[in-house]
């Protein structure tokens, strides 16, 4: 078995090749972050199992976006592990990347609704265009801040975001 630190320069090196410099720390992150769990669980990378990467995964809270980017590292560095005999290929199971959550529609009921147009009488111009924007058409909020003109089709009714 190739020590921790041989086993990450030469996985470095694999990345150096073939992503980007804020992919390859990521990545590499990951990678050491996933090795000292199993060095403080005393689990060789050979021996580890899938409820294994799932006690690494839930070791804090993250947000399912983040906790998929890590299901990918992970899956990624595991295949990397198989491909240089470290992991016997039969013997891994791909994480199963966890479902977003779609966002929830939120609608105003009748009252609200006229709380909130009585509230635009109180607002500027500018406030009244963007909280409509936001109400009506569910842009999010920095989206509309880096709208253009240029995005704007007066003729044909259409934001291009």
């Amino acid at each position: 078995m190739r020590h921790k630190a041989a086993l990450l320069i030469e996985y470095h090196n694999f990345l150096v090749r073939n992503y980007s410099k804020a992919t390859v720390d990521l990545y590499y992150y990951i990678a050491s972050e996933l090795i000292d769990f199993c060095s403080e669980g005393k689990i060789g990378i050979k021996e580890l199992k899938l409820s294994h990467l799932h006690l690494f995964l839930r070791r804090r809270s993250y947000s399912v976006s983040y906790l998929n980017e890590q299901i990918t590292i992970i899956n990624n560095f595991i295949l990397w592990c198989c491909s240089i005999g470290i992991i016997n290929r039969e013997n891994f199971k791909r994480i199963e990347r966890l479902e977003v959550a779609a966002r929830r529609k939120i609608i105003l009921s009748d009252f609200q609704f006229k709380m909130f147009n009585s509230l635009m009488d109180k607002v500027g111009s500018k406030i009244k265009v963007l909280l409509k924007l936001l109400y009506f058409t569910g842009i999010k909020v920095h989206e509309v801040i880096n709208l253009r003109i240029g995005d704007i089709s007066f003729k044909n009714s259409l934001i291009i975001i």
